[in-house]
């Protein structure tokens, strides 16, 4: 695997700043619009909005969060337009957020939190606090999704906000139970040609399902009242084998003509999801890594919603973010960032986090699975490998039990996440490049944006100063694009020393040189993920 970085002057590592006392400190929000101070060039044709998001408030009066995914979320948005950016910034009005802020108390169940009942309450109120089973938060601090003309922040609890995309202000809240029978779906969904929004939620009442879900690209919605999710339909269902143990997912992928969806082993505990109030539990003290217990793969059409017959299996992960997928010859060939196990998970708890002596080095990779569909899949000696892929080291074998067992091909070194591509043009498509960050303090990419070569697994790097701490990448492709890197990428870069300024970095995605930044100040937080919206 080969490797190229920009030239930069090294580190003095004496000057390096622990950006674990830094990044993950609460920070008001910003409402007014700031112009930030550019230095080199911002492209005149990119006009439109950068929305990111992520946790950004750690703490309720005198309760703090116990793991950095409790955060209330932060909504980001980068105007750009004739080659100047400014910046504003708003915490999302969540329930969660409102309540917090006014009782000085943590009032929702986080991913790494359990909130107790009010001690203000009489004693039967306190004890019908505990027979609510599926109290979730609204705290939607991963993502952003896109139905029609609506806006959305999300995360996995199926309860999303619509947002005023200049603004920020939070509008709507809407559960998506009360448009299809789900009680949760992935912050990552897919979108077609015609913007039609595709994603992937658990029913957890029997029959328990995970469900493929369509929304239309309903226009003229803007103004609220969830149009778009009112046409919100069910196209395929899988059942669950154990009703009381379904799966935990994070994201799924699309192609051409398939959806591709991963039962990983890390399993949900329904009973102690429905009992954990009495166990003062959290949302992920619910979750379970089964050792040893390989990943099934699921495989529906999208023209039908039937789910292919054959069962294809994996060695044990975990994945967070597919890359792509996409359809050649007779295969479905997928790339994934991916986890020997869960360990990732318990970084990020504050403990550790904060602690000087863990280290945070779970790092992930690039990996490869091919899938024989059709005629690939027949085999008349069981010991062939039916992928037969030139230049694929993937390998995949028919078992005694009748399943497809499948073995990752490893695209790159460790050290990548928060994977981008070309989406309007490549995803479900063959591709050659996908960009990531890695912010992390350690591994062979430490403070790096990188853009990888699928096909050669060649990694170049544009890599920050050891203070300097990209986020995700965003690829934008330009007006007349021809190439799949015609375009810039664009990633937040805290900077946690403490005169110097965050900035919006603009990255020429073919050559991966730096064309621009737009410092914005010392915002000194983190965001998750996030979308661009041409001119908005």
């Amino acid at each position: 695997m080969n490797n190229e970085s920009q030239d930069l002057p090294a580190c003095d590592v004496t000057s390096a700043v622990d950006p674990r006392f830094v990044l993950f400190n609460t920070i008001p929000e910003q409402p007014e619009c700031t112009p930030a101070k550019i230095n080199g060039t911002i492209p005149k044709w990119i006009i439109g909005s950068l929305l990111k998001i992520g946790p950004a408030k750690f703490e309720q009066g005198q309760e703090k969060y116990n793991h950095y995914f409790d955060g209330m979320g932060l909504m980001h948005r980068f105007d750009i337009k004739d080659g100047n950016v400014s910046y504003h910034s708003r915490y999302l009005r969540s329930q969660a957020f409102v309540e917090g802020q006014a009782r000085k108390r943590i009032m929702f169940d986080e991913f790494g939190t359990a909130a107790f009942p009010d001690p203000c309450k009489n004693i039967f109120l306190r004890y019908f606090s505990y027979l609510i089973p599926f109290n979730f938060t609204d705290n939607d601090t991963i993502n952003y999704l896109q139905c029609g003309d609506e806006i959305y922040c999300t995360s996995e609890t199926g309860i999303l906000h619509q947002v005023d995309p200049v603004s920020l202000a939070t509008k709507d809240r809407i559960h998506i139970d009360e448009y299809i029978a789900l009680n949760t779906a992935t912050a990552h969904p897919h979108y077609d040609e015609d913007n039609a929004m595709y994603n992937i939620g658990t029913r957890f009442i029997p029959p328990a399902s995970y469900n493929i879900f369509k929304v239309p690209p309903v226009k003229g919605a803007a103004e609220g009242g969830a149009v778009a999710w009112k046409q919100a339909t069910i196209i395929a269902s899988i059942p669950i084998d154990s009703f009381w143990h379904p799966k935990y997912y994070h994201s799924f992928a699309m192609t051409e003509n398939y959806f591709v969806f991963i039962e990983q082993p890390l399993s949900i505990n329904v009973a102690k999801l429905a009992f954990r109030k009495f166990q003062g539990l959290s949302l992920v003290d619910c979750l379970q890594w089964e050792d040893g217990v390989n990943c099934k793969i699921h495989v529906i059409g999208r023209q039908d919603g039937t789910v292919l017959c054959t069962a294809y299996r994996c060695l044990p992960m975990f994945c967070f973010h597919h890359i792509n997928a996409y359809e050649e010859q007779s295969y479905i060939v997928m790339d994934m960032c991916c986890y020997d196990n869960v360990d990732i998970i318990d970084s990020f708890y504050f403990k550790n986090i904060l602690d000087e002596h863990y280290k945070m080095d779970k790092l992930a990779e690039a990996r490869r699975l091919v899938l024989p569909i059709g005629i690939a899949a027949v085999s008349k000696v069981s010991c062939d490998n039916l992928v037969v892929l030139e230049d694929s080291s993937a390998t995949a074998f028919h078992e005694t039990d009748g399943t497809i067992m499948c073995h990752w091909q490893v695209l790159s070194p460790k050290g990548i996440e928060l994977p981008r591509i070309n989406y309007l043009k490549y995803n479900g498509k063959k591709y050659k490049y996908f960009y990531a960050a890695s912010g992390t303090m350690y591994g062979e990419f430490s403070n790096s944006v990188l853009k990888i070569n699928v096909d050669t697994s060649e990694v170049t790097q544009w890599r920050g100063s050891c203070n300097q701490y990209p986020t995700e990448p965003v690829f934008i492709p330009t007006p007349d694009a021809e190439c799949e890197d015609d375009g810039v990428v664009l990633s937040l870069v805290c900077n946690v020393a403490s005169s110097s300024p965050d900035f919006l970095l603009v990255l020429d995605a073919k050559t991966f040189t730096e064309i621009g930044q737009a410092e914005i100040g010392q915002i000194r937080t983190t965001a998750l993920h996030g979308i661009f919206l041409p001119s908005v």
